[in-house]
């Protein structure tokens, strides 16, 4: 489980429209901001136009909030990254597909090192 100091506050998603980096792919967008902290922390946001069961858009949320303690080690710090989840997904979801492009599009920003 991700602790919870590299969550981010729902009150700081708004301030994420103006954001340093936005990176869009088929199924994500990727917001990026400076925190000036010594830690990231992530916000993922799922609408219900995705799937009106909360429980099914909790368990994507906690797979991505999994994700990122799994590379917390590999991740740039002092940034402020919140997920947006496309509610077309719906007809071609896979969580594997999702989290693949997740992995690819933070690769591609420069945010997530790639190890050798």
């Amino acid at each position: 489980m991700l602790k919870k100091r590299h969550k981010l506050p729902i009150y700081l998603f708004l301030s994420l429209k103006s954001a340093l980096k936005v990176i869009k792919g088929a199924f994500l967008t990727v917001k990026i901001k400076e925190n000036n902290l010594l830690i990231s922390r992530f916000g993922v946001v799922i609408s219900s136009r995705f799937d009106k069961r909360a429980v099914h858009r909790n368990y994507l949320k906690r797979k991505f909030f999994d994700f990122f303690r799994l590379n917390l080690n590999k991740l740039e710090k002092g940034f402020d990254l919140l997920i947006y989840l496309s509610p077309s997904v719906k007809s071609d979801f896979s969580e594997e597909k999702i989290l693949e492009e997740l992995s690819s599009l933070l690769k591609k920003s420069g945010f997530l090192k790639i190890n050798n």
